[in-house]
């Protein structure tokens, strides 16, 4: 079986930031290789939510973490209660678990799968992640996160660097070592979701507050927070590359976004470091779609060559 891993093909081209992070590069590139041989992901689960209409998505999916699944990871897949559909049983031949319930969208899909999780008594250590059907964990990465968890007190959180994918062009995203999202106030969600490794510990009696179509994340990190001091460490690998083509992206989210910011800031009671102003602009340039999205298109090309030229 560990013959046949297959690796994702992308690797992080973002520098380590720092010398100190170039030896710890590469100490974690040879843990990772050595845990190809002496660990498992057993502890690590993977929640991801689906529809029917995923259909075509699905089977690459799979495919693109079958080596998550050959060692020991398990993928937990979160579906509606639509009968017997094919999806499902692909799902199940594959080795891989299926929650079907009625749901009234992706967080109270999450909420869902969590109570499923919930009941099965995940040994100390374990790990959660969220993970769309677009979305490919990097391997490299939860690796050196699997032999960084053995190695004692493990933190509520491993994140490390992001790539985001829309319509052929590539945008990286660079994490803070410091993350506001895991600060005090000011908070902002500088870490991308998929792929943040979740300590099951610390995020097992929480819940993602379905009122919000797009910000429940950001409030279920800031209410984390919020109630006691994190603990949390950046691995300098690319930790997923995530597809931009959902509803987080759309012209639709420079309207909700700002409404339900404001909604968190009133009912938690902190102040949000988000881009304001840069959302404004961009409703403002929303009125003429085309213009819009030629200057998104344009903006992803620029931070793509630019993470190219760092790369060098």
């Amino acid at each position: 079986m560990m013959s046949r891993l297959r690796h994702t093909p992308f690797h992080s081209p973002i520098p380590p930031e720092g010398g100190r992070n170039s030896t710890a590069l590469r100490e974690i590139h040879t843990n990772a290789q050595s845990c190809l041989n002496t660990a498992t992901l057993n502890r690590f689960w993977m929640i991801v939510p689906f529809v029917t209409a995923d259909a075509e998505r699905l089977a690459p999916f799979l495919s693109r973490h079958q080596w998550f699944c050959e060692i020991g990871g398990h993928i937990l897949f979160k579906a509606t209660d639509d009968g017997d559909n094919p999806l499902h049983r692909i799902i199940q031949c594959a080795g891989c678990e299926l929650v079907q319930t009625s749901d009234s969208g992706i967080y109270e899909a999450w909420n869902q799968a969590m109570d499923t999780l919930a009941g099965k008594a995940l040994p100390e250590g374990s790990y959660v992640t969220f993970l769309g059907l677009d979305d490919t964990l990097c391997d490299q990465y939860c690796l050196a996160v699997a032999r960084l968890s053995l190695t004692g007190d493990s933190p509520d959180f491993y994140f490390g660097n992001a790539e985001h994918r829309l319509r052929g062009h590539i945008r990286h995203q660079t994490t803070p070592i410091h993350p506001k999202l895991f600060g005090q106030n000011h908070f902002l969600f500088d870490i991308a979701h998929p792929g943040l490794m979740n300590k099951w510990e610390t995020i097992r009696n929480v819940r993602f507050d379905t009122r919000y179509r797009l910000a429940a994340d950001f409030d279920f990190y800031i209410g984390i927070t919020r109630n006691r001091k994190v603990s949390y460490q950046k691995i300098p690998e690319i930790q997923a590359s995530i597809g931009a083509e959902g509803m987080s992206n759309s012209l639709a989210a420079l309207e909700i976004y700002p409404r339900e910011w404001s909604q968190i800031s009133s009912r938690r009671k902190v102040e949000l470091d988000v881009p304001r102003l840069k959302i404004a602009l961009l409703r403002i340039i929303a009125h003429f779609p085309l213009a819009f999205n030629s200057l998104r298109r344009a903006a992803w090309l620029i931070r793509g060559m630019q993470a190219i030229h760092k790369s060098r």
